[in-house]
């Protein structure tokens, strides 16, 4: 998200916002990811999140482990469910991917490795996944890792694209 860092976080803010407004109970995950993946927020209780600043946010905008990141995301939130009781286990489970480059600096998973894991796990755990990509082809790339088109959105990488992406994300969730 270099180039409209600023857009991004306020972005990402608002719909934080949204999501800590609704009712019920929701814990939130957070991974950030360029030429590696790192974990910013681990399933904790989404009031408790706190906002994204230059400080906690940054983009390099050199390389995507875009497979990587999500491979680690996806193998790390199953084994935390795995570990829970059942009466302790979420009802829901949507993983929102956000990326404005192309995969090209992933090593450990390739593209048929993240569709079979996504497969399995909307199949096996009725997992959602969405897809928002900026200035590339999010239908081509979301489909290259087996997310549905009518989880996916294409957008803009400018601020009142970033805004759009993201306000429609936060109303979408509910339908999920």
């Amino acid at each position: 998200m270099s180039g409209v860092t600023s857009d991004t976080i306020g972005g990402f803010n608002k719909f934080l916002k949204d999501q800590k407004e609704e009712e019920g109970k929701a814990t939130f995950t957070l991974y950030q990811f360029a030429s590696g993946s790192i974990m910013v927020h681990n399933a904790i209780d989404i009031k408790e999140v706190e906002e994204l600043t230059n400080k906690n946010y940054i983009a390099d905008g050199h390389s995507t482990s875009l497979l990587d990141a999500v491979g680690k995301a996806i193998n790390e939130t199953g084994k935390r469910l795995r570990e829970m009781s059942d009466k302790d286990r979420p009802a829901k489970v949507i993983c929102v991917i956000q990326t404005d480059g192309q995969e090209n600096s992933s090593h450990e998973f390739t593209w048929s490795a993240i569709q079979e894991m996504i497969k399995h796990q909307e199949e096996k755990y009725s997992w959602k996944f969405v897809f928002l990509g900026a200035n590339l082809d999010a239908a081509k790339q979301a489909d290259m890792m087996g997310i549905h088109v009518m989880n996916t959105l294409q957008y803009s990488n400018t601020g009142r694209g970033n805004a759009a992406a993201y306000n429609s994300v936060s109303k979408g969730m509910k339908k999920l």
